[in-house]
């Protein structure tokens, strides 16, 4: 259906993204769930090549943005694994956590399900993905190449 697929033309309208790569955050700005009238239009939000430290953190800003549907957190020093807080942002269609590093992922990952582009290569992410990533039931694309992953879990079989 194309009216679940794009946003409305009044959404557009009225959507926002973010670029705020490359600019030297120790931490996520708490201005961006501070004002409602930006964390409620914003759809993409660009955060890579930061120097952020603890997803927790991230997460427990970002994920008050309820409709975003694009991250991206690559090259930074994310660590440790993924926070569980990162199941909020159930509107997340692409997620982005190149060159980190993360050993591995929660099971609350599989309440993203709309997710259709996730690519988290180049972290220490192993040994095996959770089996909550089979929840993905839209997604078409994968990269989790250069991890320490072992196996994939057999729920993978359930991606269309």
């Amino acid at each position: 259906d194309a009216d679940e697929e794009f946003p409305s033309k009044k959404q557009r309208r009225h959507a926002a993204a973010l670029d705020l790569s490359r600019s030297n955050m120790p931490f996520v700005p708490d201005e961006l769930r501070a004002y409602p009238q930006l964390a409620d239009r914003l759809l993409a939000l660009d955060l890579s090549r930061n120097q952020l430290f603890g997803s927790d953190h991230v997460f427990s800003i970002v994920g008050e943005l309820r409709q975003l549907r694009t991250l991206d957190l690559s090259e930074n020093f994310l660590n440790g694994p993924l926070s569980e807080r990162c199941g909020r942002l159930e509107t997340l269609e692409h997620l982005a956590l190149d060159g980190n590093q993360l050993t591995g992922l929660p099971d609350a990952i599989g309440a993203l399900r709309r997710l259709r582009h996730v690519s988290m290569a180049r972290n220490a992410i192993g040994p095996v993905l959770p089996d909550a990533v089979g929840d993905w039931a839209d997604v078409r694309f994968v990269n989790v190449r250069s991890n320490l992953l072992a196996r994939l879990p057999a729920t993978l079989g359930g991606w269309r």
